[in-house]
């Protein structure tokens, strides 16, 4: 699972956090970050999947442990790992999704945060393969 960061990041990211106003120092930092990955497409760490955000695989020279990167920065998900699975909000383990629920501590479906909504399913990028594989087509509608 790879996500393309917009062209614009840097700008975004101006705009739209308080940082500036409570901690420059921290504001300079992540500004350059921003420009540093602005237009690139960056590796998803997939063991922690989240509906809004992304964790991304460490990226030398702008980041040791990785970053966490939301919604607003990504311009599309390319082969997204989400689709067709949920996250339990009872364990917080991820399943397949199913009519049962949870696949790790069987809770009912009332538990489960579905990643596969309309909006992922517009904002995905894919080659089609994990679509295929999931049952899905390239629209993200069931086969």
């Amino acid at each position: 699972m790879k996500i393309k960061i917009k062209s614009n990041a840097e700008q975004l990211y101006q705009n739209t956090t308080t940082a500036k106003i409570t901690n420059y120092k921290f504001w300079l930092e992540w500004r350059s970050v921003m420009r540093s990955i602005q237009g690139t497409t960056i590796e998803v760490e997939t063991n922690h999947l989240f509906k809004d955000q992304y964790n991304t695989v460490p990226l030398p020279g702008v980041s040791e442990n990785g970053l966490r990167v939301l919604d607003y920065i990504v311009d599309g998900v390319i082969d997204d790992d989400r689709i067709g699975r949920g996250k339990c909000s009872w364990c917080g383990h991820h399943s397949i999704k199913s009519e049962k629920g949870c696949q790790h501590c069987e809770k009912g479906l009332e538990y489960m945060e579905w990643f596969d909504d309309y909006f992922k399913k517009m904002f995905a990028i894919t080659s089609g393969e994990l679509y295929k594989k999931r049952g899905y087509d390239i629209e993200g509608k069931t086969l």
